[in-house]
């Protein structure tokens, strides 16, 4: 039944896709599944048991869900004031709130988050969405912060509860030089998250062209598909993501079967032009 179901939304993608409808702004607007327009269940996580990943596919939230989401909470769980008692405060072992770490490193606090990390705070307490401190610095791009985490022995594959490495939030978010450096640190290039994606397939879907790029000089590997049979160059094409798919070609990627994909889309005709001028 799962399979039916991600068969049939695909094809709901594609169907309104090719009726001119409104293509999502963030293409991973596009990939979400049950559940979607609440504002606790988001796309880079949400409600405990709701998995958002490109194999679930349906269409688009509407604009103004996306705007609604964009507004909401600290991403944290954490309002911004529950911080500020924080500031002064002498942290004691045992009595640091939970995922406190994580809140502060999100809100870009850190003086408070090095006070948290002096008293003990619990390096892999996960927040919202199931990310730990670690995984929000490399989702903001917080090199400086993710690399102390590191030193004090952060998990640098912790998962968040879709399944999606640090690696893979940092990817998704277009952050190279996280994504240098994880690699240098050995983690895992093509750990795929519940949906079956990697890291190459979100950042190349997305249109992170530099995360991309670097994938790419690191090794990970351009034929993975998802679940859906997706490879990296088909979601990049399908999306317009035309800087993508040059970096994907001139990496050995096949364009006529990509051309073969998007050629009947005129959102794509930008991509179009470029995949029919390498055939």
């Amino acid at each position: 039944m799962e399979l039916i179901f991600r068969r049939l939304a695909l094809a709901a993608v594609l169907l309104r896709f090719l009726g001119h409808g409104a293509w999502p702004e963030r293409p991973e607007q596009a990939f979400v599944g049950p559940g979607v327009g609440s504002r606790r269940t988001r796309l880079c996580g949400g409600a405990a048991g709701t998995l958002r990943t490109p194999t679930r596919l349906r269409p688009a939230v509407s604009r103004a869900s996306a705007e609604d989401d964009e507004e909401d909470d600290d991403p944290s769980g954490f309002q911004d004031e529950s911080m500020e008692p924080m500031r002064t405060m002498e942290f004691e072992p045992g009595k640091i709130p939970y995922a406190a770490l994580a809140a502060a490193v999100v809100q870009g606090k850190d003086d408070v988050a090095f006070a948290l990390l002096g008293a003990g705070a619990g390096l892999e307490d996960k927040g919202a969405r199931g990310i730990t401190a670690a995984g929000f610095a490399a989702q903001k791009g917080d090199l400086d912060m993710l690399k102390h985490l590191a030193d004090k022995g952060a998990n640098l594959e912790a998962r968040d509860e879709t399944g999606r490495s640090i690696l893979v939030l940092a990817s998704i978010a277009g952050q190279p030089e996280v994504v240098q450096y994880l690699f240098e640190r050995g983690v895992d290039l093509e750990v795929r998250d519940r949906g079956q994606l990697t890291a190459l397939l979100w950042a190349s879907l997305t249109g992170k062209t530099d995360v991309v790029r670097c994938l790419v000089e690191k090794g990970a590997n351009t034929d993975v598909v998802d679940a859906d049979g997706m490879t990296a160059l088909k979601l990049a094409a399908i999306f317009n993501k035309v800087d993508v798919v040059k970096v994907l070609v001139d990496a050995g990627g096949d364009p006529k079967t990509a051309l073969a994909l998007v050629q009947k889309f005129p959102q794509c005709k930008d991509t179009v032009s470029f995949l029919s001028s390498r055939v």
